[in-house]
């Protein structure tokens, strides 16, 4: 199990996502594009599908695509025993597409060890779909992820892990498309860049994952979604069409 709820520090679990692009920024570097990513299996980490869907936005550099790192020296450089390449990744189908998906925002993506000799094992984390039979999420709930270093209130350094709880504001219904389930949920989200792809957990801080920290789509979300979505969070579904809830099995089944 990963370690206890802190304020900020490291995890084994919840990990920094580098995605490289072919777009070059200001000083001519490959623009690097930030987000947070957690352990589903030794293998394989579950991200926000926008974090590294190629689109509009960027394309993902296929030769260096980037790395997973799950703690960093004091220097900010990742340090090689918590560094992880990325090999493969699928995202949710028609993410990007002209489709009701940005709530289906979900990617599972496939790494290997930057040293294969000399690393630290992940902790996997526990997830479940929210539309399985299972209670629904409490009113306080839990988040964490990797934040970018911007002039947003609360949001740190790129190489601090930031884990707080937030409560259900009020009650919207989240429908599962398959079975017509529904369960109230408005989160409070951190307001930070780079929390995208964060683990979303109920009971307790060492609880089981049942969402991703995403965008969000008022598809999903009734009458009175607007824009991002009122939530900001995906659920973990086990259906692999369901277009309110991304399948982190699936897509892990599908991960060349």
């Amino acid at each position: 199990m990963d370690s206890a709820f802190q304020v900020k520090g490291f995890s084994m679990t919840s990990c920094r996502l580098f995605v490289r692009t072919t777009i070059l920024n200001d000083n001519k570097q490959p623009l690097i594009y930030y987000c947070s990513a957690w352990f589903i299996s030794p293998q394989h980490v579950a991200t926000a599908g926008h974090c590294i869907a190629e689109g509009p936005e960027y394309i993902v550099d296929r030769q260096q695509p980037g790395f997973v790192c799950c703690r960093f020296a004091a220097n900010g450089n990742c340090l090689p025993r918590y560094r992880y390449r990325l090999q493969s990744w699928v995202t949710t189908q028609g993410f990007l597409a002209k489709l009701p998906s940005r709530s289906n925002d979900g990617a599972v993506l496939k790494i290997v060890p930057q040293s294969p000799k000399d690393f630290v094992p992940p902790i996997p984390q526990t997830a479940f779909g929210a539309f399985t039979g299972s209670s629904p999420p409490e009113k306080a709930i839990y988040m964490d992820g990797y934040p970018m270093q911007t002039l947003e209130d609360g949001c740190g350094e790129v190489d601090e892990l930031r884990r707080y709880q937030t409560m259900a504001s009020r009650p919207a219904q989240l429908i599962d498309s398959r079975t017509q389930n529904a369960t109230a949920v408005q989160y409070q989200m951190s307001g930070c860049a780079g929390m995208s792809g964060g683990r979303v957990l109920s009971r307790g801080p060492t609880g089981r994952a049942f969402g991703l920290q995403t965008f969000g789509y008022e598809w999903c979300q009734g009458p009175e979604g607007k824009g991002r979505g009122v939530t900001g969070v995906t659920f973990v579904s086990d259906f692999a069409e369901d277009k309110c809830g991304v399948c982190l099995k699936c897509l892990m089944e599908a991960t060349p």
